[in-house]
Parts: C-alpha cells; sequence; structure tokens
C-alpha cells in the first residue's frame, strides 16, 4: 500500500508539472522541450503506478493509455502558435483528461485498501492458527526423539554439549533483551507514516477534480481525440439539441452584507470562489489582512441562517436563495467608540464648568448675604477703604474667574469641531483607501513577488516530499533487512543514512522558516488580490499543513533509523548470538525423512511459481541503487573520510591572507637591509 500512495504522489507532481508547463508554453517562457519532457516524466510515473496497482491485485484496464490520449491533444497543442487563446482551446481536453484519471485511481486506492485490510486480517488469523498447531508438533517431535536408537541419542547430547558452548552469557543475555525490544517494534511494520503523501495527494485531487467536466468544450474536428459517434437518427440528433439548450448557464441568488441585498447572475458550477467574487464585485467588499469571512445561506423553512459548506454547494445552492456574509465592519465600530469617548468627555467637562459655575454663583450670593446682614456699625475712613479694597480685589478675582471659564469654553468648543473635522477626514480617507486597495491590485511588483514566492514554495516542497517519499522507501526496505531477513546494516551506511534524514530536516527547515518569514507580507498582498486571495491562501495553508506532516514522517524516519541502528549495534557487538538466532528458525531435517523427498517438494514449489519479470527488474534496480551506495561508501579510505569531515565540519585551520604575508615579507627585507647595510 505505501509503493501505491508514493507512486500516485509521484504522479500527482508530474500532473501539476505539466500543466504548469503549458502555462509557461503560453507565456513563452518554456519551449516545447520543456513540455515534452514533462509529458515523459508524467508517462513514467503512470506506468509506474499501474505496475504498483497491478502488483497489489487491482484491476485498472479501465483507465486506458492515458499517455496516448495526452501525446494526441499535445501534439495539436504544440504545433501552434504559443498564445493563450492556443492554451484556452487545448487545455480544457487535457485537464478533462486528467480529472478522469485522478476520479479513477482514487477508486482504485480505495480498493486496493480495503483488499491489504482484508490481507491483513488473514495474515493475522492464519499466524494464530500457526501458534495454535505449534504445541502438537512439538509433542510429535518428542514422542519421535523417545523412540530413536542409542546411537541417535549419543548425538543428540554430543550436540547438545555444542550448543550448549554456544549459549550466551548473562551479559550477552542483557544484550539481546535490550535489542528485543527494538526488533519487535520494527517487525510490526508500522513505523513509517505517510502523511504528507497523502494530504498532497487529497488536495491535487481536489484541486484537479473540482474543474467541472460538464463545462469543458470540444475540440475541433480537425482534433485527434475520438469524438463520439455522430447519430444517424433526426430525432436522436434533436433530442440532444434541446438538451444542450435547457441546461442553465447561471442561476439567480440573492446576496446580502448588513442591511444591503443585491440580486445577482451565479455563474454554473458553483464554487466558494466564485460566491466570493461576486460580494467583492457588487458590494467593492474587502476583508482586509484578515481571513474571508464565513458565507450563511437562509433556510426558509425555519427562517434561520446556517454556515455554507463547500462539499454542499451543489445541494443547497439553487435559484432563489439567499447567501449572507456575516463581515464586522471595523472601521465603523472604531469610529463609533471614538465618537463616543468624545461626547463623553464633552459631558463631563460640561459637567465639570457647570458644577464649577454653581459654586461660584454659591458663593458670591452667600457674600452678598453676608454683606446685607452686617451689624451697621460706626467705622471710620479707614475701615470703610479697606473694606473698599478688599471688594474690589474680589470682584477682580471672580472677574478673571469668569473670564477663564469663557476661554475654557472656547477652547472646549474648538476642540470638539477638531475632533469631528478629523474624524471626516479618516473616513474620507479610509474610503479613499478602500478604492486605492482595488486599484493596487495589479501592481507589478505584489504579483512578482507573489509569483516568485508560490514557484519556490512549490518547488521546494515538491523536492522535499518527493525526497521524504525516497526515504520512507530506504526506510522500509531497511527496516525488512533487519527485521526480517538479518541483514547487519554497516556503520557507513548508517551514518550516510543519518546524513540524509539531517539533510531533509534542514530543508524542511527552511521551508519552515520561509513560510513564517513571508505570512506577513502574503496577507497585505492578499488584499490587494481578491481575486486571487483564496486559491493562494488555500494552497500557503497547505504547504504550512505539509510542513507540520513532514515533520511528523521524518520522526517516524528517525525512529525507524533508531531502532534499526540500536538492532545493528546490537548485532555487531554479538555476531555468534545474532547468527544462532537466525538460524533457529531454518527448518531442520526431521529423523526419518530423507534429502530425496525434500528435494523433489522444493522443485515442485519451484515450478508452480509465476515469475514477474517487471517487479523483478524494479527489485534489481533498486537494489544496485543500493550496492552503487554501498560501494561508493566502500571506496572512501579512512584518511579521505577524515578529511572529508573535516572540510564539511570547516575543523581546518585558517591560513594568512595575502596582506599578512607581504607585511611579513616587507618585515624581513627591511631587517635584511639594516643588517647588510649597518643602518639602525
Amino acid at each position: 500500500m505505501s509503493t501505491i500512495e508514493s507512486s500516485v504522489t509521484r504522479l500527482l507532481v508530474s500532473t501539476k508539472h505539466l500543466l504548469e508547463s503549458l502555462t509557461q508554453w503560453a507565456r513563452q517562457e518554456a519551449d516545447d522541450k520543456f513540455v515534452s519532457d514533462a509529458y515523459v516524466k508524467l508517462g513514467n510515473d503512470f506506468r509506474a503506478a499501474a505496475r504498483a496497482f497491478n502488483n497489489a491485485g487491482v484491476d485498472i484496464s479501465d483507465l486506458g493509455d492515458v499517455p496516448k490520449a495526452l501525446r494526441i491533444v499535445l501534439e495539436s497543442a504544440l504545433s501552434e502558435v504559443p498564445t493563450q487563446e492556443s492554451l484556452d482551446k487545448f487545455l480544457p481536453n487535457v485537464r478533462n483528461i486528467i480529472v478522469n484519471l485522478l476520479s479513477t485511481l482514487k477508486a482504485k486506492q480505495a480498493k486496493a485498501k480495503e483488499l491489504s485490510e482484508h490481507g491483513s486480517r488473514h495474515s493475522s488469523i492464519s499466524s494464530r492458527s500457526l501458534n495454535e498447531a505449534s504445541p502438537k508438533l512439538d509433542v510429535n517431535l518428542n514422542i519421535k526423539g523417545h523412540h530413536a536408537s542409542r546411537d541417535s541419542d549419543s548425538q543428540r547430547y554430543s550436540a547438545k554439549e555444542v550448543l550448549s558452548d554456544n549459549q550466551p552469557t548473562n551479559e550477552e543475555r542483557t544484550s539481546s533483551v535490550a535489542s528485543s525490544a527494538a526488533l519487535a517494534q520494527l517487525q510490526k511494520g508500522n513505523a513509517v507514516s505517510r502523511r504528507a503523501s497523502k494530504r498532497f495527494s487529497a488536495y491535487q485531487f481536489a484541486k484537479l477534480a473540482n474543474y467541472s467536466t460538464n463545462q469543458l468544450p470540444r475540440l475541433s474536428s480537425e482534433s485527434a481525440l475520438s469524438d463520439p459517434p455522430k447519430s444517424t437518427i433526426p430525432g436522436e440528433k434533436v433530442n440532444t439539441e434541446e438538451v444542450q439548450t435547457d441546461a442553465p448557464s447561471s442561476i439567480k441568488v440573492f446576496l446580502r452584507i448588513g442591511d444591503r441585498t443585491k440580486k445577482v447572475d451565479l455563474p454554473l458550477p458553483v464554487t466558494v470562489a466564485s460566491i466570493r467574487l461576486l460580494f467583492v464585485e457588487k458590494f467593492a467588499y474587502s476583508p482586509g489582512t484578515a481571513a474571508f469571512p464565513d458565507i450563511y445561506i437562509l433556510d426558509n423553512e425555519h427562517n434561520i441562517t446556517y454556515e455554507l459548506e463547500e462539499s454542499a454547494l451543489d445541494q443547497e445552492v439553487k435559484e432563489g436563495v439567499l447567501l449572507v456574509l456575516k463581515s464586522i465592519d471595523k472601521e465603523k465600530e472604531s469610529l463609533k467608540g471614538l465618537q463616543e469617548k468624545v461626547d463623553s468627555f464633552g459631558s463631563h467637562l460640561d459637567n465639570v464648568i457647570s458644577n464649577f459655575v454653581n459654586d461660584i454663583k454659591e458663593s458670591v450670593d452667600s457674600i452678598k448675604f453676608q454683606m446685607n446682614n452686617a451689624p451697621a456699625k460706626e467705622t471710620n475712613g479707614s475701615e470703610t477703604a479697606d473694606f473698599k479694597s478688599k471688594y474690589l480685589t474680589l470682584s477682580n478675582d471672580l472677574r478673571e474667574v469668569f473670564n477663564e471659564i469663557k476661554a475654557i469654553k472656547s477652547v472646549q468648543h474648538h476642540r470638539k469641531s477638531f475632533v469631528a473635522k478629523s474624524i471626516e477626514d479618516l473616513t474620507a480617507e479610509l474610503s479613499v483607501l478602500k478604492d486605492l486597495t482595488f486599484a493596487e491590485s495589479g501592481s507589478n511588483s505584489n504579483r512578482t513577488y507573489m509569483q516568485h514566492s508560490y514557484a519556490k514554495l512549490s518547488d521546494e516542497s515538491d523536492n522535499l516530499l518527493t525526497k521524504v517519499d525516497d526515504l520512507q522507501d530506504m526506510m522500509e526496505a531497511l527496516r525488512k533487512d533487519v527485521a526480517q531477513r538479518g541483514v547487519r546494516i554497516g556503520p557507513q551506511q548508517l551514518k550516510s543514512t543519518r546524513k540524509e534524514i539531517d539533510d531533509a530536516k534542514s530543508s524542511l527547515k527552511v521551508l519552515a522558516d520561509f513560510i513564517s518569514d513571508g505570512k506577513p507580507t502574503w496577507k497585505k498582498i492578499w488584499e490587494s488580490e481578491l481575486d486571487k486571495v483564496c486559491e493562494e491562501q488555500q494552497f500557503f495553508n497547505l504547504q504550512d499543513d505539509l510542513t507540520i506532516d513532514l515533520i511528523e514522517d521524518i520522526k517516524k524516519i528517525e525512529e525507524t533509523f533508531e531502532l534499526i541502528e540500536k538492532c545493528s549495534v546490537e548485532q555487531n557487538k554479538n555476531p555468534l548470538l545474532k547468527r544462532n538466532k537466525f538460524t533457529s528458525k531454518l527448518c531442520l531435517i526431521e529423523p526419518g525423512e530423507s534429502m530425496h523427498n525434500i528435494k523433489d517438494a522444493v522443485l515442485n514449489e519451484v515450478a508452480t511459481l509465476v515469475p514477474n519479470h517487471e517487479s523483478r527488474l524494479e527489485a534489481i534496480a533498486k537494489a544496485e541503487k543500493l550496492r552503487q551506495k554501498e560501494r561508493e561508501l566502500a571506496s572512501l579510505t579512512e584518511f579521505q573520510e577524515e578529511l572529508g569531515e573535516f572540510v564539511e565540519e570547516k575543523r581546518l585551520k585558517h591560513s594568512v591572507g595575502i596582506e599578512e604575508i607581504e607585511k611579513l615579507r616587507q618585515q624581513k627585507d627591511s631587517e635584511n637591509l639594516k643588517s647588510s647595510f649597518g643602518i639602525i
């Protein structure tokens, strides 16, 4: 099953590269050879996937010859001038072939999964029956051994003595117990996971299958694609024309944002991206740096709105339905909050001023009351003058207080008008910025940056995904070698595998850092390019999820490698013990059996074998790759390996530069001149 998933992932990557190469060909950024290379790679990956399905017992005869159908369309397309019109003419047929291929592969993949699960259940039942039958076999062996002759008993006793000499000591037994746990985990067979491959396959299936095959235009009669046979019955022709004219191309729906509702034509097939674009076009809506809000649909029967799901678009979005975009206008909320703060500040200032004026009035009234009710007494001229001076001072102070209050009132009025004018200016600037958002959507710098990021992420993620798939295949092969065949992995191969895992981790770290650094910039550009934000957000979210899945995959690879390394180290420590352990699993000849019967049984089994030459060739190619790597590792001497480590780890001493050498030469020349001519 893992081989099927790996081959399907490579086939999806090839289809993606073929579509991208056609787009570059239409832009005259690539030539015909580039498209041909992409087509050849797709054909090779298709044949590899077909072999994987055939080996799993899944019939794929209904797939047809997909590379041949693609070749016919591509030859017709590449014979024309590379323009966007030529691409639009032939691209729907290419997409139609690819979509049919992917839908069929998806069904075949599910069938292969069912077959693998059924086979695993059957193998578990057979192993259980063998375990139950093993005690009976031991009893029969004991009975046969009891009735044997004394000579055979003496031979058995001597064999026991030899085996007892080879039995492990207590130290060897503890080391074997330490490695048995790792070996048991390796024999389970579920150490390597392929989460990233599965997620990438699901994303490519959804992306390519979302293109409606019903709306694809047919090629002209000059195209080499096989057109359906024309009917000779006139009535049948009329019926097909009636069916084609009755099929609607759009439906009437209602869109609502807040209190505004509009009636629009929604083109078929319905997608979430087309609905979002209608909201953007009809209402000039901009989500800003945040994600696009959820779309809700009105249930007329219960009079309630619920969130619209992408999987139920065809069933729920019908003629006359109401689609609601529940967005929060943050600008209006911020302006409203600012206006409320200004109003509260003004009311608070009015209360303070009124309280202050009331206090002053009360103090003035109390002074007047005290003056009127003061006892009349004889005062001389000096006392009258003092009283007048105090009264004048108090009146001057009151006049100054009144003037200050008037100044505060004028300042408050000016402040209020200034805040109101500032709010109006901010509102006008926000509207201007909103209008400029759409004008800046065609900015060359932003689009160039996004295209560069998209291409870089796509290439690096595809390469890393392929590298991780190769590592998973290698881990699976090494796991089978160690757990099932008892092969001892050499230290050089372990070191080389560890280096490849570290390279994959470093590439993954670079990819994750690039995504985390670019996210803020991508969000700003998405604000100015609303027509493509949905597709790009989906793509970059996929890359983010892929990094998480690749982290899990590499973690599983490291766990499997640690188990392999542990088993290999223990096997190298105790080579004799390990050899006895694996040789004990061999089927020995029972007493009374002859080699002639065993030879006939083996020859009969060989005669009934049905060799699969394609799988043999693939196994030979994989083994040749492993042997080539082993030869490269074996060709290195100890000095070359140590020198390579010194160079890679930069442990060599840094020599002085040319300036330092020139300086030392000048010093020696001056010293020679002084010693020769006696210059001090």
